[in-house]
């Protein structure tokens, strides 16, 4: 049997910038142990597999795999998958702004596609979260030691270090500036040692208002004790986090927020990943994500089932 899969750079325009994403655009026929199998194989953060739906309203049914495990679908895992569907005529673009309904581990997210002479430009999902929130993290200090920073890199005013839980835990730390955010380094000693394990967090995510793109409004990182040294992983699994973080603030008034969140620089693959943000009062919160793709290869992996 042959599958074969696209790959697909998120959140840029650019070939070999943003987040690269292998999308196998007719996986049908596979099972939970080949797609963990394929997954592996190409090693990149993650692998999508699409499927046919579970209920037939839906259009698609995405299953996510890193080398290691199956994960929940992610910004940058729904931007390239719907890009890639609709690059390969998968989803017509009849629409201004053609909609897909995608399943994600009995989640049902609404995608819209604009595009250009029938080639996709923009690709945004919407979905709301209602995130928990929890102001009980560990001291300035502690932070600092454990980030490699020092404490004044993380006093700002408007923002406070927060737990945010949304499918996983964050611990969300504000920065006061993009070299500070760039010079830190974890330190799993100090890590270990503080209150940060007992919160079952596993990732910080590191955010400054400094940034490198003019348009941009904020600089996101991600840290932690599986993050390798040299990593820069992509921030769009956060996003939902990052979305109630904001909201947990006062000065973050009730109505719709517009943002532009950038991970990475020129140099390492730089991606753009657009926010709207509802916030209303005693309501979830509504997120939609936006951003361009590009193609940037393409391949077939082969598969041989053993006879019984």
């Amino acid at each position: 049997m042959e599958y074969q899969y696209f790959l697909a750079d998120a959140f840029t325009s650019q070939p070999y910038s943003g987040a690269q994403i292998a999308v196998f655009p007719d996986a049908e026929g596979l099972s939970e142990v080949d797609m963990q199998k394929m997954a592996r194989e190409l090693n990149h953060s993650e692998s999508v597999f699409v499927l046919p739906p579970e209920n037939p309203k839906n259009n698609f049914k995405l299953a996510i795999y890193s080398p290691n495990r199956e994960v929940h679908a992610g910004a940058h895992t729904l931007i390239a998958s719907a890009y890639v569907l609709a690059e390969k005529g998968r989803i017509p673009l009849m629409d201004e702004h053609a909609p897909a309904l995608l399943e994600n581990q009995g989640a049902l997210i609404q995608v819209h596609i604009s595009h250009r002479d029938g080639t996709p430009t923009l690709m945004q999902y919407s979905q709301q979260i209602s995130p928990t929130i929890d102001r009980f993290v560990p001291l300035n200090q502690d932070i600092a030691t454990m980030l490699s920073l020092s404490e004044s890199d993380l006093q700002i005013p408007q923002y406070q270090q927060l737990l945010v839980a949304q499918n996983q835990p964050y611990l969300v730390v504000p920065v006061r500036s993009l070299e500070a955010l760039s010079k830190a380094r974890f330190n799993f000693d100090a890590w270990s040692s503080s209150t940060a394990p007992a919160t079952m967090v596993q990732e910080v995510l590191l955010v400054t208002e400094q940034t490198e793109t003019t348009s941009a409004d904020f600089h996101a990182r991600l840290l932690g004790p599986q993050i390798g040294l040299q990593d820069d992983p992509p921030v769009g699994p956060a996003l939902p986090a990052f979305a109630g973080y904001l909201c947990a603030h006062d000065g973050i008034k009730h109505g719709t927020h517009i943002l532009t969140v950038e991970r990475g620089i020129d140099e390492t693959r730089k991606s753009l990943l657009h926010m709207e943000i509802d916030k209303k009062k005693h309501a979830p919160i509504t997120l939609r994500v936006g951003g361009e793709a590009v193609l940037v290869g393409e391949g077939v992996l082969y598969l041989q089932h053993q006879a019984a």
